[in-house]
């Protein structure tokens, strides 16, 4: 969806729960690995189904409570964290340039009858060629309602908000699990 500028010290990941009810925040020192501060609100503005806001000036009030609460420096780039709204995995031939996979993608979920009157963006990870014989290499892709997107990031950033990424949940458990070397990616 969105990717870091450069390496930053300190990052601040703000994440909407699978459910919609909690509003949660963790503060790492990328330099010493460690957390400097994590905590949560309730939330109730979110519909679940549709993932558009229905009380924009509650879900900005939870925001900003947990922004001071955690004590947060002004500036410090953040990473918004969504439920995945659309997931599958994608069996490609051998040889797609992985810089021709964002069309592919979307493409794909284009096709779903979720994305038929509305328009999807994309996350996606490459997780490289089967170890198979089967001639083949795999992505897992979530897809999520532009609008619904667009209109979150607006609600945040009036907040004065640095918000450098956003990611859903699968992709992120999935880089993190290639990051730590826990699982392979062949790339």
């Amino acid at each position: 969806m969105f990717t870091f500028s450069k390496p930053q010290d300190n990052i601040v990941s703000l994440a909407f729960s699978a459910d919609f009810t909690k509003l949660e925040l963790v503060w790492l020192n990328t330099q010493s690995g460690q957390i400097v501060n994590a905590g949560f609100v309730p939330i109730t503005s979110v519909e679940v189904v549709t993932r558009s806001i229905l009380f924009p000036d509650s879900l900005l009030e939870c925001t900003q409570t947990l922004i001071q609460k955690m004590d947060i420096p002004k500036g410090v780039p953040i990473t918004v964290m969504l439920p995945s709204f659309y997931t599958r995995m994608l069996n490609l031939p051998t040889g797609v340039p992985e810089a021709d996979l964002n069309s592919i993608v979307l493409g794909e979920a284009e096709r779903s009858v979720l994305f038929k009157k509305e328009e999807p963006t994309v996350d996606w990870v490459y997780l490289g060629d089967a170890s198979t014989e089967e001639d083949n290499q795999y992505c897992i892709y979530t897809a999520y309602p532009v609008s619904a997107l667009t209109e979150k990031l607006g609600l945040l950033r009036s907040l004065g908000l640095n918000i450098h990424s956003v990611e859903t949940n699968v992709t992120a458990t999935i880089n993190g699990l290639v990051t730590t070397g826990t699982l392979q990616n062949d790339t």
